[in-house]
């Protein structure tokens, strides 16, 4: 597992930055699921194609607008 200290959007890429300052671009469209990765949520863990999972020091919330910032995250899904 890959930790980041950074996450930013650029188009279609998910750009993170690593703990030794390597970056990263992650094609958005790639990303598998989006989950806490601890108790007080202040993490995301991306987990990406290969079995590879990456954490992102950011609110899943914070995360989700990077990924998708059109689509908001509280939708009602009774009313179709």
């Amino acid at each position: 597992m890959t930790e980041f200290v950074e996450g930013t959007r650029r188009g279609s890429f998910l750009l993170l930055v690593d703990t030794n300052g390597k970056r990263h671009a992650v094609r958005i469209g790639s990303i598998q699921g989006l989950h806490d990765s601890d108790d007080d949520q202040s993490e995301t863990i991306v987990a990406l194609p290969g079995n590879r999972l990456a954490i992102v020091p950011q609110l899943l919330e914070r995360v989700l607008d990077l990924v998708e910032p059109t689509i908001p995250h509280s939708r009602n899904y009774g009313s179709r």
